[in-house]
């Protein structure tokens, strides 16, 4: 008996920017373009996030935009398995936002709810979705002055896993 394994590349973390990597993708061609080296290097998976590049690459919820990611990806490797988030990380760190605007960016992120952050699933319906089973501390860190820059509880209830499994498995939450 031939065991079989799923090799599952996760394209850009949840708080990885191109400062942090030069190659982390943003545009649904840079995801198109490492999906299919992953699919060539043997992964049968891809994870994706939604990227607002206008925004300086920060995680979106916005339907059109994880759409064309997926598009993008399905266009150029057929057979790959596309899994969408359904976390939306912090729309900001060391970034190209002065300290103001990114406490007002976190403080309307803190306050995106479960449909938001499921839409892009029931939208586009992909093979897969991931499925968050914990409440995580979520902070970023610089880690030249030890300051810590976003310190916050990425929340997931009972209640909303069952509701987002529900969603995912095509039952109304």
């Amino acid at each position: 008996m031939e065991d079989k394994v799923i090799i599952t590349a996760a394209l850009a973390g949840s708080a990885t920017f191109k400062n942090n990597n030069p190659a982390t993708p943003y545009t649904p061609k840079e995801y198109a373009d490492e999906a299919e080296k992953a699919y060539k290097a043997g992964a049968s998976m891809v994870h994706i996030h939604g990227r607002d590049e206008k925004m300086g690459g920060y995680h979106t919820s916005e339907v059109d935009k994880v759409k064309a990611t997926y598009d993008a990806i399905k266009q150029r490797v057929p057979d790959l398995i596309i899994q969408v988030t359904s976390s939306v990380g912090f729309p900001c760190q060391v970034g190209p936002f002065p300290e103001s605007d990114c406490v007002n960016l976190i403080n309307n992120l803190i306050k995106l709810n479960m449909e938001s952050r499921i839409r892009s699933i029931q939208a586009i319906k992909p093979e897969s979705a991931s499925l968050n089973t914990n409440t995580m501390n979520f902070s970023v860190l610089d880690r030249k002055t030890g300051q810590i820059l976003i310190d916050n509880v990425f929340v997931n209830s009972f209640g909303m896993l069952q509701d987002f499994g529900k969603i995912m498995e095509g039952r109304p939450g």
